[in-house]
């Protein structure tokens, strides 16, 4: 890599899951050395965004994608306390070994091709919460099964998110995807969005249409389903404890909790607990406006998220961007 990165023309630009396993490796080897992790009680995470576009005003949050081979599904892999991660998940753990970053804006036409399947950025808005931009899970999705050797997708057994598979790497387990992350991919139908003919409101759920234009057929798209899981409403509350893999290997305590994980840009948000009249300015790969919002309103003018860290209990909070 040239700086971490991969790049090949078509604006793709890709970096190699291995290289996350490894630094994973050498942080928890980098810490244990310097602290003693026996009194660290809780752990949480971000992960980086994965892609933009200059010339799109829209936003969205969804991480960099990680693409599972079949073959630790449906269980996460067993790993062995005396070898490094990365000794144990190495690049052919994963039918895709590289996977987009935030420079990359190779599926841009394909988010642009949903849009106007699903009627326009209005009517793709009011529908599943966002339009089209180079960020959309859904448009990644597309590339892949368009663009890739058809290996790539017939090899797949599961997909997750940077955020999902950091903390699924902590836990020893597979994390589900939180809501608001959900709401980012362009397949997502939030509790809010009303009634239709897919269920009744009240009740978030994945878009069989979207998944069916994004898979290429019914089958297909029940199959991205499987692939993507369940999602997590409830983001107030712990993940898991910490792996008995991390406990043997590093010696943390068995009892450490680990707190959903979440994008960096709302991590960001969260970490400054901002009232209901602030507003958080964050510079970045791609900078952003992030304020509280009482009501789920989406417009292609901006993206609204469930906020990450509420109680199903509360009221419903939103995040605005």
């Amino acid at each position: 890599t040239q700086g971490g990165i991969f790049t090949t023309p078509g604006d793709a630009y890709t970096t190699p899951v291995d290289m996350w396993v490894k630094a994973l490796d050498f942080l928890l080897e980098k810490l244990t050395r310097n602290y003693d992790v026996t009194r660290i009680k809780s752990i949480g995470g971000c992960a980086q965004l994965s892609r933009l576009h200059p010339d799109v005003i829209h936003t969205t949050l969804p991480h960099a994608l990680v693409w599972w081979k079949s073959t630790p599904i449906p269980s996460f892999p067993a790993l062995d306390p005396r070898l490094p991660f990365h000794s144990q998940l190495p690049p052919n753990t994963f039918s895709l070994p590289n996977t987009p970053v935030a420079q990359d804006t190779s599926a841009h036409t394909r988010a642009l091709a949903l849009e106007a399947l699903l009627g326009g950025p209005d009517l793709m808005a009011a529908r599943v919460g966002t339009c089209a931009n180079a960020s959309l899970l859904a448009a990644q999705l597309l590339r892949v099964r368009e663009s890739w050797t058809s290996d790539v997708w017939s090899r797949t057994g599961k997909i997750q998110l940077a955020s999902q598979f950091l903390a699924s790497m902590v836990v020893g387990e597979w994390v589900n995807m939180g809501e608001s992350e959900a709401c980012a991919t362009g397949m997502w139908v939030h509790a809010n969005a009303g009634a239709g003919a897919q269920g009744a409101a009240g009740l978030g759920r994945w878009d069989e249409g979207v998944l069916e234009i994004v898979g290429g057929s019914r089958e297909e798209g029940r199959r991205i389903r499987t692939w993507l899981g369940d999602v997590e409403v409830a983001g107030g509350r712990k993940a898991a404890h910490i792996s008995r893999y991390l406990c043997e290997r590093y010696g943390f305590e068995s009892d450490t909790i680990v707190t959903p994980f979440t994008s960096d840009y709302l991590s960001s948000y969260l970490s400054l607990c901002p009232s209901p009249g602030d507003a958080v300015l964050s510079l970045g790969p791609m900078d952003t406006l992030l304020t509280p919002a009482q009501h789920y309103l989406p417009t292609r003018l901006y993206s609204l998220f469930p906020h990450p860290a509420q109680d199903p209990s509360e009221k419903r909070r939103y995040i605005a961007m």
